[in-house]
This record gives C-alpha cells, structure tokens and sequence, in this order.
C-alpha cells in the first residue's frame, strides 16, 4: 500500500477525515490492529512521574510502550538521587499531557531503533515555539517543526524540509505524519 493511501485510510480509522459516519470514530480501532506496529505511546497511559514539590511539577521518569517493550526513559532523571531533574519533562495534572518546554526536556528509547521504512504519527500542540525538536538522535537525526508552515526531517545524515500544507495554529492540536518508504524517499 502506498504510504499517501495508508494516511487517508488511517486518518478516516481514527475519526479524523470524511466518512460514511459523518467524521466519527469507527468502532473501537486503535493502532495496536496494525500489524506491522512496532511502537505505541498511548495519551495518558502508563506515565511514571513523581512529584517535586518546590517546583510543583509532575515529572515524567517513563513513559511505557503499550506495544513493544522500548519504553520513553528520562535518563537525566535517575531515581532516588540529589541530580533530580526537576523541570522536564513533566506531565500537566489537568490535562494529562506530556509537556516539553525546556530546552533540555527528553525522553529517551530504551533501546536505539533501527528502522528502514517507517510511519511515525504524532498529535501535538504548539505554543508558537516552533524550531524545537520532535525526536533527535546524538548522530543529528531529528523531526522537527522548523516554523509554523514547514517541517524537516533528517536520517542517515540526508535532511529534507516540507512545506505543510496549513500553517500550525498556536494553541491547537494537530497531528503529523513522518513517512519513509522502501526506496528511501521522506514524505511529511
């Protein structure tokens, strides 16, 4: 299946685009029915964090693969020592959301991944701070959101930029795709 035509079928599964249903969410889908899934981060789910009461933050120490076992780690957080980081990342106790609004807020793969065709879907929210990292590997590999209107991508050292097709709105959630098919082409 082309990776265009995997995205329309996907976004129509998750109640994002135009369907028979009005735009509703088809029976209870989720991403684990793929069968090709390697990783899955689930909103809300399985987040260990630990509360650092003079910064009145929630901060998020793992964040559990409902998929595989390649768990999110904070390794500039190691538990039960005086290098707590205390900032970032964290999780909003309000909205239950991941919050990355630090220069140093990461979370890390158990495990590096090796990947040759992949789709990585993302719902995000920005606050206008574009140019900030989505994933970056220390080899310079990243996803990114370069501006409001264009996205960039770089693995094995090739970088691409893409033009999106809307501007990202500040304060609103919006889902991106990165995709690389067999023949090693990058698509967003």
């Amino acid at each position: 299946m082309e990776p265009q035509a995997f995205q329309q079928i996907n976004l129509s599964m998750l109640g994002l685009g135009n369907a028979i249903t009005g735009g509703a969410a088809l029976s209870d889908w989720t991403p684990e029915e793929l069968s090709s899934l390697l990783h899955w981060y689930k909103f809300n789910t399985d987040m260990s964090t630990f509360y650092v009461a003079g910064a009145e933050n929630y901060i998020v120490t793992q964040w559990s693969d409902h998929k595989g076992s390649n768990h999110l780690v904070d390794t500039a957080t190691p538990a039960n020592t005086s290098t707590y980081n205390t900032t970032h990342p964290k999780q909003d106790q309000t909205t239950k959301e991941l919050v990355f609004d630090h220069g140093g807020d990461q979370l890390d793969f158990t495990d590096a991944l090796s990947l040759g065709a992949f789709s990585l879907y993302i719902r995000l929210e920005s606050d206008g701070s574009h140019g900030d990292f989505i994933l970056e590997e220390d080899s310079g590999d990243f996803l990114k959101i370069q501006t409001a209107d264009e996205a960039r991508i770089k693995v094995a050292g090739s970088r691409h930029d893409f033009s999106l097709p809307t501007s990202i709105l500040d304060d609103t959630k919006f889902n991106i795709g990165y995709e690389r098919n067999g023949d090693g082409d990058m698509m967003v």
